[in-house]
C-alpha cells in the first residue's frame, strides 16, 4: 500500500471559515499524560501522546520521558491535579530547575508544601519537536 500526503496551507470548513495550518501546528500540544500517581507499581495511564514512560523518582516526583524530544528545553508545561494537589512540570527532578529536551518532571504537592501522591494528573507540552 502507498502512502500519500496532504498539503495545504489554510483548512476550510463549510460553515465555520478558514484557518491557516500553521496555526494548527503550532497550538497544538506535542505531548501530553493523564495518569494515577499512586507510584510504584500501581501507577494507572489513563492516556498519553508523544510519552514513551513515566519514571517515579520519588514521593510526588516522576520524569515524564519523551518519545520524541523537543528542539530544546524552552517549552511549555501545564499540569492539574484533582483534590487541591498543586503540580509543577518542566522540572528535571535529578537537578531540580534545569530543563531537558527529552523529559519533563512533574512534582506534586498539597497546600502544606508536602510531597503528595496517590492523585490523578494531567500535563500537556507545548513547543516545537526536533
Amino acid at each position: 500500500m502507498a502512502l500519500g500526503k496532504i498539503k495545504a496551507d489554510t483548512l476550510e470548513h463549510s460553515t465555520a471559515g478558514s484557518l491557516d495550518t500553521q496555526y494548527v501546528v503550532n497550538g497544538s500540544a506535542k505531548a501530553y499524560l493523564s495518569m494515577d500517581s499512586s507510584g510504584g507499581s500501581t501507577t494507572t495511564f489513563f492516556g498519553s501522546f508523544n510519552t514513551s514512560s513515566v519514571t517515579d523518582v520519588g514521593v510526588g516526583k516522576y520524569d515524564q520521558n519523551f518519545t520524541n524530544s523537543f528542539t530544546g528545553a524552552n517549552y511549555s508545561g501545564l499540569g492539574i491535579a484533582h483534590n487541591n494537589v498543586n503540580v509543577i512540570t518542566n522540572v528535571n527532578n535529578t537537578t531540580f530547575g534545569s530543563y531537558a529536551a527529552g523529559a519533563s518532571g512533574i512534582v506534586l504537592y498539597n497546600g502544606a508544601g508536602s510531597a503528595y501522591t496517590d492523585v490523578d494528573v494531567s500535563t500537556a507540552h507545548l513547543g516545537d519537536l526536533a
